[in-house]
């Protein structure tokens, strides 16, 4: 549905319509159970748990023989574990475990995604982009009425489901880019017609004339988003100490300009307990507000859940060149 589908009423929220049809009992235990069973099995055939123990006694051993600790004062015992500074240093070894635990379940869980598309069964799924609606922003007519001939195309595909056919092809009339369908394997955890429409546009513009191989970017990438859980979000309590606080209007000016990322805000002890400081380097992208802007982060920062940092899984992939690369293909996201 189009962005001013309810702005006469007062309300300025994109909606979209979702049919489901449920299975039936049976079929959801067997799907339940199929789910399960290949949870276990990732987990067994990875070591999971044996990994997971790996992890955590590497931790302990750092934490014991207080590797990469500086320790001028020579400090031991309560004296020791109550510093200040020992503090901070503890907090920084912990956080790097559990990326390295966080880096594991990103890991299995793709290996689940992929071997779950495999065992479960492939069917179509009917997607459509409306337009107009039959009236403006105001709630003017417009004469036309894109939902009229998507809800012929729907019906016909309901109804070819309901008969038990195992095929269902769109009339010869019908605009390919108003009405198509993915696969339920082909999904990316989201169910937006006007996603799926812009990564085919790639794979058309992009992926097809490109001279390399072209691979998504979660296979290059690891992705953490940023953090700040209280709300409301202006609470001064949380401001005004020693930790930058990155927005997407600072990575939207720095993107524009080419130029190192500039913060107007900052987070204190307090702050930071809601948020997560992310070491450099990494790559920004804005999700929120701001799509699809991009900027390196070369400082230690805090940022909301706004923005996401991207972080190349081997060498071989540079932090400059995927920021040209998301440059370019910005107007597609």
């Amino acid at each position: 549905m189009p962005q001013t589908a309810f702005s006469a009423t007062g309300a300025g929220v994109k909606s979209s319509v979702l049919f489901l049809k449920k299975y039936s009992q049976v079929e959801t235990t067997k799907i339940q159970k199929t789910k399960v069973d290949l949870q276990d099995w990732i987990k067994q055939s990875n070591d999971y748990l044996k990994q997971l123990e790996q992890i955590e006694n590497d931790k302990k051993r750092h934490l014991k023989d207080l590797r990469g600790f500086e320790n001028p004062q020579n400090l031991v015992g309560k004296a020791l574990t109550d510093s200040e500074v020992y503090k901070e240093w503890r907090k920084e070894v912990t956080a790097e475990y559990s990326d390295r635990i966080d880096a594991l379940k990103e890991a299995l869980s793709e290996q689940y995604v992929e071997e779950k598309q495999k065992a479960l069964n492939d069917y179509p799924i009917f997607m459509a982009i409306a337009e107009d609606i039959g009236y403006d922003a105001t709630g003017k007519p417009t004469n036309n009425n894109e939902l009229d001939f998507i809800s012929v195309e729907l019906a016909r595909f309901i109804g070819a489901i309901e008969s038990g056919k195992d095929s269902f092809f769109l009339g010869s009339d019908v605009d390919k880019i108003t009405i198509f369908f993915i696969q339920c394997n082909e999904l990316q955890d989201r169910l937006d017609p006007l996603f799926y429409v812009a990564l085919e546009n790639i794979k058309r513009d992009i992926e097809k004339k490109a001279k390399y191989q072209c691979i998504n970017l979660i296979q290059t990438c690891s992705i953490n988003r940023g953090r700040f859980g209280h709300r409301p979000r202006n609470d001064p309590r949380f401001y005004g100490g020693e930790y930058p606080f990155i927005q997407t209007g600072d990575i939207v000016q720095a993107a524009e300009s080419n130029t190192q990322i500039k913060y107007s805000q900052t987070l204190n002890e307090l702050g930071l307990k809601t948020s997560k400081l992310f070491d450099p380097p990494k790559l920004l992208f804005t999700i929120a507000a701001n799509i699809g802007d991009t900027a390196i982060l070369d400082y230690p920062s805090c940022f909301p859940d706004s923005i996401v940092a991207l972080i190349p899984k081997n060498k071989n992939i540079s932090l400059e060149y995927l920021n040209i690369y998301l440059k370019i293909i910005k107007s597609y996201i």
